[in-house]
């Protein structure tokens, strides 16, 4: 049927690419599907393509434009690593929907100091803060999904997510040795599911100005914890003052199967920000499990408090419900 048959002939196959570093090369792939670095695979890459990069460490910074996959090329010893690092603002932009990366690493080495003032600012400082290096950057309506990777930095920020973006972390995780595993921004939202956040100084995620944070059966570790059984020591002064989820500006945040352990605070609400925990574990929090300030609210249902100082603490008309809480639960008002 040519009717039929022409209207196949505006369906486009999907290509696939291949990254080859230099001194490797391969009989099995196209020369014209062939290239040296990611940068250039993305040059070439139309809507839906899929780019499978050989393991090595590519020195590049990525600006992910238009829906493609990422993905680390099967090989034999599944310990390969794809390592993309960067010293560059972003190591991986991405301003677009529906990226899809696959079994990378992302290391940011920058200095992590504002790229103006010098200085690493803090949270207040909004405008100084959306330019610190960061492994990655959404903005703009972008969407993205990472699955078993990891991100590792040194500068203020590990992942932001700006401009209504959405982000999805399956199986992923985040370690910032300096600052803040996930931060995000203008009504943006994260999803993260088996995810494990990590040796992080100040925060692991962040929430402000009505951004929404989905997280479950994750992991939040202390500066010197790991999935392992170490923990952050008893007056350990750069663990006892990280926190594991910090939001403001009515932003909300969900964790459902999550641990947290080895930090000084879990979870500190401020502005009318909401939380909701279920069957949450926390274990070594030198603080206080949740603080809340500035009308915000919290529902913590089915938990587990062991080894930790306040478990949850209000003020300045914030709202707390705890619902069958298990032994070792409080609440002070």
């Amino acid at each position: 049927n040519a009717e039929y048959m022409g209207g196949l002939s505006n369906i486009r196959v999907m290509s696939q690419l291949v990254v080859l570093p230099e001194g490797h090369n391969s009989p099995h792939f196209a020369p014209e599907k062939t290239f040296r670095t990611i940068t250039s695979a993305l040059n070439e890459a139309k809507e839906q393509d899929v780019i499978y990069v050989f393991p090595a460490t590519y020195n590049e910074q990525l600006n992910i434009t238009k829906p493609v996959t990422i993905a680390k090329l099967p090989m034999p010893n599944p310990d390969a690593t794809v390592r993309i690092v960067s010293s560059k603002t972003v190591c991986i932009r991405v301003d677009t929907t529906s990226v899809q990366v696959e079994g990378i690493t992302c290391e940011q080495i920058a200095t992590g100091a504002d790229e103006k003032s010098g200085c690493a600012p803090n949270f207040s400082d909004d405008v100084a803060f959306r330019r610190v290096p960061v492994c990655v950057r959404l903005i703009s309506n972008s969407k993205c999904t990472f699955t078993n990777c990891t991100f590792i930095t040194s500068s203020p920020c590990g992942i932001m997510t700006t401009g209504g973006s959405n982000l999805l972390l399956r199986s992923s995780s985040v370690s910032s040795s300096s600052g803040s595993g996930i931060v995000a921004l203008d009504k943006s939202s994260v999803q993260a599911i088996q995810c494990e956040m990590k040796t992080f100084f100040n925060c692991g995620v962040v929430g402000k100005q009505d951004s929404k944070v989905d997280m479950s059966h994750c992991q939040f570790f202390g500066r010197t914890g790991a999935s392992d059984t170490a923990m952050v020591d008893d007056g350990d002064a750069e663990g006892e003052n990280a926190t594991g989820l910090r939001f403001f500006d009515s932003s909300r945040v969900h964790l459902s199967e999550c641990t947290v352990q080895g930090l000084g605070w879990a979870l500190v609400l401020f502005q009318n920000a909401t939380g909701l925990i279920d069957k949450g574990k926390f274990e070594k929090i030198t603080h206080c499990v949740a603080f809340l300030m500035g009308k915000s609210s919290i529902k913590c249902a089915n938990s587990e408090v062991k080894s930790c100082g306040t478990a949850v603490c209000g003020c300045d008309n914030s709202n707390i419900t705890l619902v069958r809480a298990m032994p070792g639960t409080c609440a002070n008002q």
